[in-house]
């Protein structure tokens, strides 16, 4: 899978060079993995948060798969001998499953994303360093992926099976690679193989034609990437191709159209803050569909992915190319996601995107209407993505988040009440046109909200000027607009004053305040966030701001 002499490529050196370091820092400790601790795997059943146990076990991921990605650049005994220990620690663990995925006498048999990914990372060492184990550790590892992952999916229909989302994608890719690099009889291969596939018809059927993500880029990363690592080695191995067709060629192309003026991807939905595209995943969609349009300079840092996935890990090793992405950017955008309702526009130095919907999306935030908006370098309205996942996140109290409730997104506020999570809460796309001068794009959001009142918000810019002119037309008795940001406002009479761009607005029919939160992003760490409240102080049929 390695051609080791192309790692002498200055290209590489950035990641060979934080390899080098990690696996220094193991061999300074002189110990075995970090140690998972009652405490730390009792804290999601004692109060619902996931970091305690979780930092843990990607501690124990990021270390196993360093040395692994190591020895494949450098023969070393010493680092090969800490590397098997690592893996006997992990076909020792109490469970491969994360504690907020399984039920507590299931520990070691529940199938979730995480022990998939562990098999197929497990089932992949023994094919890459097949040579270097001995039989008891060869024995045990092919044991504790058939106990943990291989028994518990033959003999029971898992759930993520017919989910439309990504957890279709990445626990039946996972499994499939499992079973394909793994030396079993055809009939059990087979028959795996054909639960995944139809797995993974069921992860296709949660993206509309538009092949937009509406979980967010950074699903697109994990959900479709795992489809495209499983397809590789499918057509590998079987001969069959399963990565083709209009459909798989607009899911690829997603990435590239949301991607802003700084490498950056939109945040609507539960996007992580920053999210990357691995330059190996880039590469590989770039040579296969000249459409995909991924750009990335430099590649991928082994610390891209906090949860430090071998599947990410290994092919961004394996397939990244110092051309795969460095000439892929769209500098121009101009795109409607007609399924999802998304409307993207990027030209020179103004990026600008909107989204419709409705508000019982996987990973649903109440946002229809919201927008992100910058011009330059740096979005200045924004969206916060998702925030740290613990079981009140996924529960009752979603909508009680800053990230995930509409009164933190850049929408409207009708008779002091916010949008309401459910299918029956939707947008309506009245028009949405776009041409070389700029475009217009019009919502009916009226269906947003629970007291169903006529709100229909029109966006639109002037390319030759890079003016955004957003326009609200409402009989609501009380008018509320909400304007979200990272950057602290100056306000003025009849103008907002941001470090790249102003906001006018009428300050005779509209009041305005700061509002200033903390919030804990998605990484459990602080960021300050601020909003601008404007309330109509004299009713009229319609409300406009201006930003330049």
């Amino acid at each position: 899978m390695v051609d080791k002499s192309k790692y002498s490529s200055e290209f590489y050196r950035p990641l060979i060079d934080e390899l080098h370091e990690e696996v220094g820092k193991i061999l300074a400790r002189g110990s075995i993995l970090p140690q998972m601790s009652y405490e730390a795997m009792n804290s999601f059943l004692e109060d619902g948060k996931r970091q305690k146990s979780e930092e843990i076990y990607f501690a124990r991921r990021k270390e196993v798969v360093a040395m692994a990605l190591y020895l494949q650049i450098k023969e070393d005994e010493i680092v090969l001998e800490k590397f098997k220990n690592a893996v006997w620690d992990i076909c020792l663990e109490y469970s491969w499953a994360l504690p907020a995925h399984y039920k507590s006498d299931q520990h070691n048999q529940t199938v979730d994303l995480f022990a998939a990914e562990t098999a197929h990372m497990m089932a992949e060492f023994t094919v890459i360093f097949g040579d270097k184990f001995d039989k008891l550790l060869l024995n045990e590892i092919n044991a504790q992926i058939m106990k943990r992952v291989l028994q518990p999916f033959e003999e029971f229909v898992w759930g993520f099976e017919k989910l439309e989302n990504n957890w279709s994608a990445v626990c039946a890719g996972a499994i499939g690679m499992t079973v394909l690099v793994m030396d079993f009889e055809d009939d059990f291969r087979e028959g795996i193989l054909r639960r995944c596939l139809k797995a993974m018809e069921y992860f296709l059927a949660g993206y509309g034609d538009d092949g937009c993500c509406t979980e967010g880029i950074s699903y697109w990363v994990y959900g479709f990437g795992f489809y495209v690592y499983f397809a590789q080695l499918y057509q590998h191995y079987t001969g069959n191709e399963i990565l083709k067709g209009e459909k798989i060629e607009a899911i690829a192309a997603f990435a590239g159209l949301t991607q802003d003026n700084n490498g950056q991807f939109l945040m609507f939905s539960d996007a992580m803050p920053k999210t990357v595209v691995p330059t190996g995943l880039g590469t590989y969609l770039n040579d296969k569909f000249a459409k995909s349009g991924l750009h990335c300079e430099l590649i991928t840092s082994f610390h891209f992915d906090h949860c430090y996935r071998w599947a990410h890990l290994s092919r961004n090793l394996w397939w990244s190319r110092e051309d795969g992405t460095k000439s892929g950017q769209k500098k121009t955008v101009n795109h409607y996601f007609s399924c999802a309702q998304w409307l993207v526009y990027k030209k020179e130095s103004l990026y600008f995107a909107a989204k419709g919907g409705h508000n019982n999306e996987s990973h649903n935030h109440n946002d229809l209407g919201s927008f992100v908006f910058g011009i330059g370098a740096k979005l200045t309205f924004v969206d916060f993505g998702a925030a740290s996942y613990s079981a009140d996140y996924f529960g009752d109290k979603r909508y009680e988040f800053l990230q995930s409730r509409s009164d933190w997104h850049s929408v409207v506020t009708i008779n002091n009440n916010e949008q309401i999570a459910g299918p029956n809460y939707h947008a309506q796309i009245i028009k949405h046109q776009t041409d070389e001068t700029g475009f217009e794009f019009i919502l009916d959001l009226s269906s947003a909200y629970k007291e169903q009142t006529k709100i229909v918000r029109t966006y639109r810019i002037e390319e030759a000027s890079k003016k955004l002119t957003i326009l609200d037309e409402t009989d609501a008795t009380i008018y509320g607009a909400n304007f979200v940001t990272y950057e602290k406002p100056y306000v003025g009479d009849g103008e907002i004053i941001y470090k790249d761009l102003k906001m006018l607005y009428d300050c005779g029919i509209m009041d305005v305040r700061v509002e200033e939160a903390v919030l804990i992003n998605h990484f459990n760490e602080e960021e300050r966030v601020y909003a601008l409240r404007f309330t109509a102080i004299v009713k009229q049929a319609k409300y406009k701001f201006e930003i330049m």
